[in-house]
């Protein structure tokens, strides 16, 4: 009995310690980054990545979550996420040795990473992820028609990767349903990515275009927990459901229409409104299906 409740004791006071430990670091992200607040979409990547060592941010004391991100940017985090080793710096550009790694494990073509000072985009970081999770994803062909411009992928590699990345949750599409392989990704898009490829957990896993969600009805307990979340400052701005369906990319471009998170839906002039916690699953409020 004795040593049951030890090990009980014992139990509560490491997950105690982790949760201040995690409640430490949300602290410290706040504290790093002057241009990262509470409420921010991406608030959670950065702090993931910054307490793996991933990220360090700007001499400024800034993140700059909305900036684009280069090649050699991306690269350093995908190869420090994953905890590798490189060589040295020879007095070339200071992603060399990020590069040089990640050529040498196959995951990129290092002729097309020699200037690591251009802008990456979302299909170089979609192949670049697919072959450093080393995930093959299940039945492709089912999710090729979710976005219109997978077609428009016309090297078959690279699309089966892109569309490997969207089926695995790990890179999601935009409201429009489009993909945007040539457009590139901003600093906080990548953080996201790059957490969702680490932590299956974290992923948005889309259903195959004609399948129909299942709907399920929320308990009182839920609608008044849901409700407890803090609406966001754009969400805020709109009076329905729906007008923040329709100008949600101006703000989240990287999260699906149908994925926000529990925060971006609240209470909005005493009215309930409906949100997704998981892209398969449709919650009924009193205000409908969502």
């Amino acid at each position: 009995m004795k040593r049951t409740l030890l090990t009980f004791l014992v139990c509560a006071a490491l997950l105690l310690a982790s949760v201040a430990g995690s409640v430490a670091a949300g602290e410290e992200v706040l504290q790093k980054f002057s241009d990262v607040k509470n409420g921010d979409w991406y608030i959670s990547s950065i702090n993931t990545l910054y307490g793996l060592g991933v990220i360090n941010g700007y001499p400024d004391g800034t993140f700059k979550p909305n900036g684009t991100i280069t090649k050699g940017e991306f690269t350093r985090m995908i190869v420090s996420a994953k905890n590798l080793t490189v060589s040295g710096n020879k007095g070339g550009h200071w992603a060399e040795p990020y590069r040089d790694k990640a050529a040498e494990l196959g995951w990129i073509n290092k002729a097309d990473y020699n200037n690591l000072d251009m802008n990456i985009t979302r299909l170089e970081i979609a192949s670049m992820v697919a072959r450093a999770c080393g995930e093959t994803g299940e039945n492709l062909d089912a999710f090729k028609d979710n976005l219109t411009d997978f077609a428009t992928i016309t090297n078959t590699t690279l699309r089966n990767e892109a569309i490997t990345c969207y089926s695995l949750g790990i890179i999601t599409g935009y409201p429009d349903q489009t993909f945007k392989p040539n457009k590139t990704a901003t600093r906080a898009e990548a953080s996201a990515m790059l957490v969702r490829m680490l932590y299956k957990n974290e992923r948005q896993v889309p259903a195959p275009k004609g399948k129909k969600p299942k709907t399920t009805a929320l308990t009182a307990a839920d609608i008044v927990r849901l409700q407890s979340y803090p609406a966001s400052k754009e969400t805020s701005l709109y009076k329905s459901f729906e007008e923040v369906m329709a100008k949600s990319a101006r703000y989240m471009p990287e999260v699906a229409i149908n994925k926000f998170h529990p925060k971006d839906f609240t209470v909005f002039e005493g009215a309930t409104v409906g949100w997704y916690t998981v892209p398969e699953t449709v919650y009924i409020t009193d205000m409908g299906y969502y």
